[in-house]
């Protein structure tokens, strides 16, 4: 048997529903294929029965009617949601701490918007007055990923029989906007990275010099550096490392390998990647345990108590981890990027953008890019801490002549278009080794 009407419900024909809306309870129809329709404000109970039993007669027959007040499939979301929930989030387990906030928040929004629907009775309407509501005034490229999260979770309820099409993929994706962010230049980076604490020092070298952003920053560990018993040199002719000598080029000198894995495409062979510690990633990596602060994570820094509760059995304060985190001194990423916000904005600095007066045929005079204040740009225009990222790439392919990306940088940033692979191979991870570079800073 099917879920029975609300006892407010209960005596109303077949698709006749009441919904308090601003305030105001207002009577509406519900049609066969979900569609919901409003009656006036000014429709009395009366005239809304009436109304729906001659359109009933029309368009239901009796069995069509006993049918759907019977269909067990046909359920509330609120009443399942609970297992939706929890089957969503188990799927995308692992992932950065950010990207699981993100879809609590998506999947929170979800229940209380659609939490009171029944399944069947969610239309193509709903899921775009769903994206006009919070996502109204997002970019295409949010809405696009927003509508792609609705799209699981009908999916999943579609798995389950609680609906038979997915609304959200009546809806189209929009043109992807072009990035709005500005170039990170290596004059602006180093400006930042002199008025740097220790620790968002660290962080933006080693960026720099690994290529990859805050999440893996975040995460890089002392342990996860494995030290050669000697420094060996990388012999260009035989891409292989040998015993280094007296005259060996330093930029070559490889002292170990620091290994990485980047959680954004974990699933891929290449997400997991080994980089070679040189001299440059050596002098990061000695410098950050300068402050004789005792900390498994490479960027660290000294945590205060934060909870004023004493602790009932020691009497002192607890320390709290911070969350995502697995050690007090552990810097969380958004941490990273805030604090590299926050003195990019404070030191008042200017960075090039593109001349909009710039045209390669008609006014070739006008200089390509024009210098503006940093603050006169909106804040989701400046560079982030993840233009690191985008500007060690560009100094690495600076020099290569050729139209091709190397395959080295792509290995490097653990980029990879290709294919999913597993990256398990008789019970251990397959990790790409790059060869060594140094990122120049001046």
């Amino acid at each position: 048997m099917g879920r029975q009407r609300s006892a407010k419900n209960k005596n109303l024909p077949v698709g006749l529903y009441s919904k308090v809306v601003n305030g105001e309870e207002r009577w509406y129809y519900r049609k066969k294929d979900g569609k919901e329709t409003y009656f006036p404000r000014e429709t009395t109970l009366d005239k809304a029965i009436e109304a729906v039993l001659l359109y009933n007669q029309k368009h239901r027959t009796s069995i069509e009617a006993i049918l759907e007040t019977k269909d067990r499939f046909n359920i509330k979301i609120s009443d399942v949601w609970s297992d939706i929930e929890k089957t969503i989030s188990k799927e995308r387990a692992g992932t950065a701490r950010s990207s699981m906030k993100t879809l609590i928040n998506d999947l929170e929004r979800f229940h209380l918007f659609f939490g009171k629907q029944f399944s069947k009775s969610i239309s193509r309407g709903h899921v775009s007055e769903y994206l006009d509501k919070y996502h109204g005034a997002s970019s295409n490229n949010v809405r696009n990923r927003k509508l792609s999260f609705l799209q699981t979770v009908f999916e999943e309820l579609m798995d389950k029989g609680y609906m038979d099409e997915n609304p959200a993929k009546l809806l189209k994706f929009r043109k992807k906007e072009s990035k709005k962010r500005k170039r990170l230049f290596i004059e602006t980076f180093n400006k930042i990275l002199k008025a740097a604490p220790t620790h968002v020092k660290v962080a933006m070298q080693l960026a720099l010099q690994t290529t990859h952003g805050a999440a893996e920053i975040s995460n890089m560990r002392y342990d996860d550096c494995e030290f050669f018993d000697t420094p060996l040199l990388w012999d260009i002719k035989s891409e292989s490392y040998v015993n280094k000598d007296e005259a060996a080029d330093e930029t070559l000198v490889v002292y170990g390998m620091l290994k990485i894995k980047r959680k954004k495409n974990q699933t891929k062979a290449a997400s997991a990647v080994k980089i070679p510690i040189t001299a440059e990633i050596k002098k990061v990596i000695d410098e950050s345990k300068a402050d004789g602060i005792e900390s498994p994570y490479i960027v660290h820094k000294a945590k205060k108590p934060t909870n004023k509760k004493r602790c009932e059995k020691t009497g002192k304060f607890v320390t709290k981890v911070p969350l995502g985190c697995s050690h007090v001194s552990q810097v969380p990423s958004q941490d990273i990027s805030k604090e590299f916000s926050a003195i990019r904005d404070a030191l008042n600095l200017t960075t090039l953008i593109e001349n909009p007066d710039y045209d390669c045929r008609e006014n070739r005079d006008a200089p390509e890019f024009i210098e503006v204040r940093m603050e006169s740009l909106n804040p989701r225009e400046r560079p982030s801490f993840h233009e690191i990222r985008a500007l060690a790439l560009f100094l690495l392919e600076e020099d290569n002549t050729e139209d091709e990306i190397k395959d080295d940088t792509s290995a490097r940033a653990a980029h990879s278009e290709k294919s999913t692979t597993k990256i398990y191979l008789t019970g251990r991870e397959k990790w790409n080794t790059v060869k060594p570079a140094i990122v120049k800073a001046n």
